[in-house]
C-alpha cells in the first residue's frame, strides 16, 4: 500500500468540488465513448413515468424528470474505473483516521455450496458475470471494519492524466468499476446494432443499480445483496435483495421507465428490456429467513451458564469417587448430581439451538440516507465507542 506524505494529507482535507462523472485514463477508448454516449442519451431522454408514486418513493424524488434523475445518479456514481482497477494498489494511507458515524455493520450472508446435481454449465451460469461493481462502497466498508486504523484514500487518474485523491469516508465515494459483462456482446439487448439506444438504456440501468449501493447506513450500509431463497434460480447465491428499495428495485424501475420513454426502440428491443426488468424484480424477495436479533442477549446469558455447567461437569468427572474405596452414599450422590448436570447441559443446548433458528421476516424499505464519516487528525475523544461496545450483526 502506498504511503502519503503529511503535506498531501493536508491537501486531501480540503473540500472537494462537486463535478459530473469522471472517467479513468485506463478505460479503453471504445468503452469511454459508449459511456459518454449513454450519459448523453439520458440527458436527452424525456422520461415517461407511469407510476410516479412508486418512482418517487424509491428514488426519494418529488419530481420524476430527467434533470432530477440525472442529478440522483451523479450524486452516487462519480468515478468510473477500468476492469483492471486494483483498489489495493491505488489506496494510500493518511496520517489521520476514519471516524464513522456508527459502528453497526450489515449482515452478510455466506455463499452456500451449489447443489451437487447441478450440471457444470448451470453452475457456471449461476456464478454469474460481473457487469459492474461499486468499489467505493466496498472500500468504505473495509475501512469501517478496521476502525481505529489509519485513514485511507484512493488515487484516481482521469482521462486527462490528472490525479486526485478520493476520501474513503462514505459509501457515497461513488467509484464504480466496469466489469467484464458491461460491454459483453452477448449480454446486449441488440446484438446486431451495438449502437442501439436499447443497449445504452440497459447500461444506464446498471449504473443506477450501482448507484443504490452508494446509499444506506448501519445494517443497511451499501444495500448489500443477500442469498436468494430456496427454489430461486440463484438459490444460495448473494444475488437478491432483502429489501424493497434496493439496487434491483432501482434498476427495474428505471429500466421500465426507459422502455416507456424510448422513442427509437423496436418492439423486439422493448420486449427484451421488459424481460430484463422483470428479472430484476424477481431478485427482490418479499420474505426471508434470518436470525432473530432479539434473542442475542438471552443466548449470551445461556452461553455463560452453559460454560459454567460444562466446567462443573468436567471437574466432577476428574474427581469421580472410587466405587470400591469410597463411601457408597458418596458414590451414589456423585452419580446423581453428575447426571442432573448433564441433563441440564443437554436442555441448555436444545434451548440455545431453538433460539438460534432463523425466523421469517417481511422485506421492508431500508433507510437510504448514506453514512458520512470524517477524517480526524487528533486523538480520539473520550466519548467515542470502545471496541467492546461495538455492535456486530
Amino acid at each position: 500500500m502506498k504511503k502519503m506524505t503529511k503535506a498531501l494529507s493536508a491537501l486531501f482535507m480540503l473540500p472537494l468540488a462537486a463535478s459530473a462523472m469522471e472517467f479513468s485514463a485506463k478505460l479503453p477508448e471504445n468503452q469511454l465513448q459508449y459511456m459518454k454516449s449513454d450519459l448523453d442519451l439520458l440527458q436527452n431522454t424525456n422520461l415517461v413515468v407511469r407510476d410516479a408514486e412508486e418512482f418517487g418513493k424509491v428514488f426519494g424524488l418529488e419530481n420524476a424528470n430527467t434533470p432530477m434523475i440525472q442529478k440522483w445518479l451523479e450524486e452516487r456514481v462519480k468515478y468510473i474505473v477500468a476492469e483492471e482497477f486494483d483498489y489495493k494498489k491505488d489506496t494510500v494511507e493518511l496520517s489521520g483516521r476514519l471516524i464513522a458515524p456508527n459502528y453497526v455493520f450489515p449482515q452478510m450472508d455466506p455463499v452456500k455450496p451449489k447443489p451437487a446435481d447441478d450440471k457444470e454449465e448451470e453452475q457456471a451460469a449461476k456464478k454469474g458475470i460481473t457487469v459492474m461493481a461499486n468499489m467505493g462502497a466496498f472500500v468504505y466498508l473495509l475501512n469501517k471494519f478496521s476502525f481505529g486504523s489509519g485513514a485511507k484514500a484512493l488515487v484516481f487518474e482521469n482521462e486527462s492524466g490528472e490525479e486526485s485523491l478520493i476520501p474513503i469516508d462514505s459509501p457515497r465515494i461513488g467509484l464504480v468499476q466496469v466489469g467484464e459483462g458491461h460491454f459483453m456482446e452477448r449480454l446486449q439487448i441488440n446484438k446486431e446494432n451495438l449502437d442501439a439506444s436499447a443497449n445504452g438504456y440497459q447500461r444506464l440501468a446498471t449504473l443506477f443499480h450501482e448507484g443504490r449501493h452508494s446509499d444506506g447506513n448501519g445494517k443497511g450500509l451499501s444495500f448489500l445483496h443477500g442469498n436468494c431463497p430456496l427454489g430461486h434460480y440463484f438459490e444460495g447465491v448473494p444475488a437478491c435483495d432483502k429489501n424493497l428499495n434496493g439496487p434491483y428495485t432501482v434498476g427495474a424501475i428505471i429500466l421500465k421507465t426507459f422502455v416507456d420513454s424510448c422513442e427509437d426502440c423496436s418492439d423486439v428491443e422493448k420486449e427484451k428490456m421488459r424481460l430484463r426488468f422483470l428479472d430484476s424484480y424477481g431478485r427482490v424477495v418479499s420474505t426471508y429467513e434470518a436470525f432473530n436479533e432479539k434473542n442475542s442477549q438471552k443466548i449470551r446469558m445461556l452461553e455463560v451458564r452453559r460454560q459454567l455447567l460444562k466446567t462443573q461437569i468436567d471437574s466432577m468427572k476428574k474427581r469421580s469417587p472410587n466405587p470400591v474405596l469410597d463411601n457408597p452414599m458418596r458414590v451414589d450422590a456423585h452419580s446423581v448430581f453428575l447426571k442432573q448436570y448433564e441433563t441440564q447441559l443437554t436442555d441448555l443446548d436444545a434451548e440455545i439451538a431453538e433460539l438460534e433458528k432463523p425466523v421469517e421476516f417481511q422485506s421492508q424499505d431500508w433507510d437510504a440516507e448514506p453514512e458520512i464519516g470524517m477524517i480526524r487528525e487528533s486523538e480520539p475523544a473520550q466519548n467515542e465507542p470502545e471496541a467492546e461496545t461495538l455492535e456486530y450483526d
